[in-house]
């Protein structure tokens, strides 16, 4: 199944067609992109190089002892509407089906004047997670301050996260994400390398 741009209809098609969609899904434009004429606030500047749309070229990769190892394909999207914190999203689907998989809403707030940051997030996982740490250059390296989840939550439980997103020396966004469950420690969860979209 893919979906028609210009009328929104779903059709019939092949896996290529549903993964063009998701490459070519503009997800700034689709959300606040035009707020981003609005001034940057000083206290988001150190964080300048996270803004715009990306996408991964190459496949992510997802491991865990519980599940089979898996590719995928993410976009991520940071913007801004001059307030003093970025809005982000990062929208994933699976790189051989291009069924879709994780989506995450929500903002990256530093606090001002110093090198400390929090990520609020949103997961359709039913998670709601407060991440805080350090912003050092272009790198940004965050662990789970307190998870929610809903009450039908599948077991096991994410107990615990950490996540490091940098900025390489070729301009790629990097992000690599661990998290601890109920029944398993800490380890590595996921790793995908983004570029830069092209603005139409």
């Amino acid at each position: 199944m893919h979906v028609d741009l210009k009328t929104g209809n779903m059709t019939s098609g092949c896996l290529e067609c549903s993964v063009r969609w998701w490459l070519n899904l503009d997800v700034g434009n689709n959300i606040n992109s035009s707020l981003n004429t609005r001034p940057l606030h000083p206290d988001v500047a150190h964080l300048e190089w996270l803004l715009g749309h990306w996408e991964s070229k190459t496949p992510g990769q997802g491991t865990y002892p519980t599940i089979r190892p898996f590719q995928y394909h993410e976009q991520a999207n940071f913007t801004h509407c001059g307030q003093p914190l970025l809005d982000y999203a990062f929208y994933a689907f699976h790189g051989d089906t291009g069924r879709p998989l994780h989506r995450e809403v929500g903002f990256l707030r530093p606090k001002a004047g110093t090198t400390q940051i929090a990520l609020i997030s949103a997961q359709n996982t039913g998670l709601s997670v407060v991440e805080e740490g350090e912003v050092s250059g272009k790198t940004i390296t965050l662990t789970s301050h307190s998870i929610s989840r809903i009450t039908f939550g599948k077991e096991p439980r994410v107990v615990k996260t950490k996540r490091i997103l940098s900025l390489d020396q070729e301009g790629k966004l990097r992000q690599n994400f661990s998290m601890e469950t109920s029944n398993q420690e800490m380890q590595p969860h996921l790793e995908i390398t983004y570029c830069r979209k092209m603005q139409r």
